[in-house]
């Protein structure tokens, strides 16, 4: 009898124990933000971060300076930023295409800090014009104050994140792949502004110390085009010790920060900071 309840004892621990691990495994955040040379470990993944990181080359883009007034240059800003070296050229962003699953992204427009529900109330698929963007949104993460924060569309789940705000990068979990305009988006924000009876300034955007997960906002003028990292990151100037960039897909690249490199606008970026700071749009 007594070895028959020390089994029973055994297995209700075990069956506790599987318990914990799935309910762990449902509850962490499967974002790898561990770089070279500043190691940072997702919380309940500490195995993923490297112990011995390989050496990371950063090659110069050549200096073509062939893109037209109506490309970004992907490169650096030489000569006293009079000539761009483009690596390559791209044409302006109008939409930022959301596949299905994971998406890092950033929102350029400098007025945007609102509500989740009430920025993308209105929006729907550029090509389709019918599919409501908040409902094929499963999660959006920021990472802030050196902790992710989640928006959960299922409301009988708990959130901690409840705005958008231009100069942060963002994860969009999608359960389909939807095209978001952002001309349609500044025309919702317009709106917005224009039921509230305000017309905003850029506001700072607020980093700490250690990493920052932030997006650039638009060049000169508004005019949808890339900004040079030296001019966008100025009121830091000197506190940022490492920068990376990350496309959609979440591929990350790492930016010499001695180089003037254009910022891309709806692109994502890692920046590790000294200290405490604000970029200032």
């Amino acid at each position: 009898m007594q070895e028959q309840h020390m089994i029973k004892k055994v297995l209700l621990i075990i069956v506790a124990l599987l318990i914990m691990n799935i309910l762990g495994s449902c509850t962490s955040i499967p974002i790898n933000i561990a770089i070279c040379g500043n190691e940072v470990c997702e919380q309940d993944e500490e195995n993923i971060c490297p112990s011995d990181c390989e050496a990371v080359t950063i090659t110069s883009p050549v200096c073509d300076d062939v893109c037209s007034s109506s490309e970004m240059c992907i490169g650096s800003w030489v000569d006293d930023d009079s000539s761009c070296c483009a690596g390559s050229c791209m044409s302006e962003i109008t939409d930022i295409p959301l596949a299905s699953g994971w998406n890092y992204v950033s929102f350029p427009h400098v007025q945007i800090n609102d509500n989740i529900e009430i920025l993308f109330a209105n929006t729907v698929d550029a090509y389709d014009g019918s599919t409501a963007f908040l409902s094929v949104v499963d999660r959006i993460y920021s990472y802030q104050d050196n902790k992710w924060m989640v928006w959960h569309s299922d409301t009988t789940i708990p959130s901690d994140l409840q705005t958008i705000e231009a100069g942060r990068g963002y994860v969009f979990v999608m359960t389909q792949a939807f095209t978001l305009s952002l001309d349609d988006l500044g025309d919702d924000l317009t709106t917005i502004m224009e039921d509230e009876g305000s017309s905003r300034s850029p506001h700072e955007i607020t980093v700490w110390t250690g990493w920052n997960f932030v997006g650039s906002t638009y060049g000169e003028d508004d005019d949808h085009k890339e900004k040079p990292l030296l001019d966008y990151f100025t009121s830091v100037d000197g506190l940022y010790a490492s920068l990376w960039k990350t496309d959609y897909d979440g591929d990350l690249q790492e930016i010499s920060i001695d180089n003037n490199e254009n910022l891309i606008p709806t692109y994502a970026y890692w920046i590790y900071l000294d200290s405490d700071g604000e970029i200032i749009p």
